[in-house]
């Protein structure tokens, strides 16, 4: 599995199905995905050099948009690394 550094989220792909209670328009579900977190860096450095910890934890579900986040292979899992700030929300 991958260890990400800093600010940075591992999150696996889910089906995009229904989100929990949230509607989602059309034209907005063609540029979103849902997923769940499998792993999350330290967190970023502050002004301070002081470590500000992540606001998602592993096994949020989450919501991206579907360009961003580099896509990696890691054994039979297909995951994509995103910043924390690159999530919409959690669900």
């Amino acid at each position: 599995m991958i260890k990400p550094l800093l600010d940075r989220v591992v999150v696996k792909k889910l089906p995009n199905e229904s989100t929990g209670g949230i509607v989602l328009p059309d034209n907005v579900e063609d540029k979103v995905s849902r997923g769940e977190v499998v792993a999350i860096g330290p967190g970023r450095r502050g002004d301070n050099n002081a470590v500000i910890p992540m606001s998602v934890k592993v096994g949020d579900k989450v919501l991206f948009e579907k360009h961003l986040g580099q896509k990696v292979k890691t054994g039979n899992l297909d995951v994509v690394v995103l910043y924390e700030s690159e999530l919409i929300g959690k669900l």
